[in-house]
């Protein structure tokens, strides 16, 4: 069999391809097809042997008739009788799909070694971790609508624990519509025919239209309206009603009953359960029974609005109708109605299984959307039964009820709706789940220390003033969904502990209590304002010591810059004296060629009788120049003369800087620095 850790793979691949834009369901399938005709080193097959290795490869259930029409993608597969022959010549070593698996794979192990080692840390040191269960009951969170489990609570704390982490929400979200999207394979005949085309009636219960009024809350308020408008979207397509919202009248009487009640608690004659979310939102802001009669005419008004009614009023325990009756006392015993007062639960199965006989509905290969009636409800009594029934009687190949979360999953692959738009349902979001799971858990918990309280009451072990008390302080431990987040996780824990709650028997042992909390409450401040302390010092340490490094760097970057200058500034002396005495060089060199200049122009003149003047105007000039070059003085009224002589210098310095490897610019550079770290 597929590991749990595998099968979470398969779905976040699955999602994945259809990411890539390969949102053909056949396509999908037949890439995972050709994966398992790959890695089984398959020559020939059946539609049964390839279901078979679909199911132990990548957990899948797929449909015979899916499988076949995926089949016909694939090139290197033919067909001869009821027998599928594989090409060798266009076979690969490796599917297409082989990365994604390994890449998925690899994500889903380290998503279960994330929770367990959390689990570890979190769980009793002297607790041993059934590591298999774990596993099997997170593949369950994450694929299914599942919501119990002996770790279902500890699952959702590490969801929540993690809500910040991007890439791990990406991950889990990725195997949920994975499966989301693969779920729209179950109970459809045909997945090329999305559309809903036969009249079908909804059945819901008490609990779906108080979601819709926001009676629960604003979490499941928003399940409520995604749900609706998809029902909406979908009628639309079809260009009529198709889908038609009913309840049976034993939830017309629970809504009347309901809102009696609500009349009598405003008058002072009872009071609301503890748990009871959806009465106290309605007694809310209620002074008179007048106050909850308006809020009864608006619950009507929003029910019109959507457009749900009572259904038909039909005998269903006619003699005509025994036949399709599945009511029965074992039944009633078997899943603790009858304690519970809750056989109305098992009638509206049995009613929707009477309506479906009654239409001819053709039970053998019914899709849900063919089913014609089915109930939706949140009810986990109603879901168990149906689902059972399902297992047990090949007739039920729809189940006879649904969740919200189911019905819109459905809704969304049907209507093509894809992952592309900024909303999403909130069914698709397991953070929402996680959050949901632990207000009822939660819910749960404070609900039977309830009962506990009033049976005490009762006993006469409590007073009035203690029961008040108890009640009060059970209040304040009600979460709803979209209350909880990281920072309530403690809280949450410390409540759903098995001595999590007590019972206040008395004023005294409360206000020991009270006495006790203050004393812990005290010490902890005292700790933690020892810890600020303590952090103040480590602050004001780690910034002295911060203040010593920055300056102990600071000044060896001073050393190496200074360093680097005095070497730099050696070398261009070195540099200088060189061009120094190559320019005196050239000076002398320049000098006695003017004097040897000076001497022949004498001799010259000797020769040629020159006058006095022409000595003057010509030989003093030469020797000035002469001087003037000797010296290295600039010539006033000589510019090309001073020109030449000064590029001859820069060339000189430009060749030995190079020679010695002088870059003024990088000088420059360093003395600034050097004056910046002071």
């Amino acid at each position: 069999m597929i590991s749990q850790v595998n099968k979470l793979a398969s779905y976040a691949t699955y999602r994945q391809l259809y990411n890539d834009g390969k949102k053909d369901t056949y396509f999908i399938i037949s890439k995972f097809i050709e994966h398992t005709i790959v890695s089984n080193e398959l020559n020939s097959f059946d539609v049964e042997k390839m279901s078979s290795l679909l199911n132990e490869n990548f957990g899948f259930r797929i449909p015979s008739y899916v499988i076949q029409s995926a089949i016909k993608r694939i090139d290197f597969v033919s067909k001869r009788d009821r027998q599928f022959s594989v090409s060798q010549d266009n076979l690969s070593s490796d599917s297409e799909i082989t990365q994604e698996l390994e890449e998925s794979g690899l994500k889903s192990r380290a998503l279960m070694s994330r929770l367990i080692k959390y689990v570890k840390n979190e769980e009793d040191k002297d607790q041993e971790i059934n590591e298999e269960k774990l596993t099997r009951e997170f593949t369950s969170f994450l694929l299914d609508d599942s919501f119990n489990g002996d770790y279902s609570s500890i699952i959702s704390k590490f969801i929540i624990e993690n809500n910040t982490d991007a890439a791990f929400l990406k991950d889990i979200n990725q195997i949920k519509e994975g499966a989301i999207l693969f779920s729209g394979l179950n109970y459809t005949s045909d997945i090329s025919k999305l559309t809903w085309k036969n009249s079908i009636n909804l059945y819901v219960e008490t609990e779906i239209l108080f979601h819709l009024a926001g009676y629960n809350g604003l979490f499941f308020q928003n399940l409520a309206n995604d749900m609706f408008q998809l029902i909406n979207e979908m009628n639309q397509k079809s260009s009529k009603r198709i889908i038609s919202i009913r309840y049976y009248k034993e939830v017309s009487e629970d809504i009347e009953h309901f809102f009696g009640t609500a009349e009598e608690i405003v008058k002072g004659n009872r009071s609301a359960d503890i748990g009871n979310v959806a009465m106290e939102e309605i007694v809310r802001d209620c002074s008179t029974p007048a106050d909850v009669i308006n809020k009864r005419a608006r619950f009507a008004n929003i029910l019109k609005q959507h457009s749900i009614s009572e259904a038909d009023s039909l005998n269903y325990y006619s003699p005509k109708y025994h036949d399709f009756n599945i009511e029965s006392q074992e039944i009633v015993e078997k899943y603790g109605l009858a304690a519970e007062n809750k056989e109305k639960y098992l009638k509206h199965l049995n009613y929707t299984n009477i309506l479906r006989k009654k239409d001819d509905i053709n039970s053998e290969s019914l899709s849900l959307k063919e089913s014609k009636h089915l109930v939706i409800t949140e009810v986990g009594k109603i879901l168990q039964m149906a689902n059972d029934f399902n297992k047990e009687n090949e007739d039920f190949n729809a189940p006879l009820a649904i969740s919200m979360s189911s019905l819109t999953n459905r809704l969304w692959f049907d209507l093509n709706k894809g992952f592309g738009s900024e909303h999403l349902p909130s069914t698709f979001n397991i953070l929402e789940k996680s959050r949901l799971i632990l207000s009822n858990i939660l819910t749960q918990k404070v609900a039977k220390q309830y009962d506990k309280v009033k049976e005490s009451y009762k006993k006469g072990e409590l007073s009035e003033d203690d029961l008040n008390e108890n009640i009060i302080e059970l209040r304040k431990k009600m979460m709803k969904p979209e209350d909880i987040d990281q920072e309530q996780l403690n809280n949450i824990d410390d409540i759903i502990k098995p001595n999590g709650l007590e019972i206040y028997k008395s004023g005294k042992e409360r206000l020991e209590k009270k006495v006790k909390k203050l004393e812990h409450d005290n010490k902890v401040k005292e700790l933690d304002r020892q810890k600020v302390v303590e952090e103040k010092k480590r602050a004001e340490k780690e910034v002295e010591n911060s203040k010593k490094e920055i300056t102990r760097i600071s000044n060896e970057k001073r050393i190496q810059v200074q360093k680097r200058i005095n070497d730099i500034e050696a070398r261009k002396d070195n540099a200088d004296k060189k061009v120094a005495g190559r320019i005196k060089f050239i000076r002398g060199l320049i000098t006695i060629v003017l004097i040897l200049i000076v001497l022949l122009f004498i001799y010259i003149g000797n020769k040629w009788n020159f006058d006095i003047l022409t000595y003057i105007i010509t030989i003093f000039p030469l020797i000035g120049i002469t001087m003037k070059i000797y010296t290295g003085n600039k010539f006033e009224s000589l510019n090309l003369i001073n020109k030449i002589l000064f590029r001859t210098e820069e060339y000189f310095k430009s060749k030995v800087y190079k020679e010695y490897n002088i870059d003024l610019e990088v000088l420059e550079e360093l003395k600034k620095d050097l004056i910046a770290t002071d």
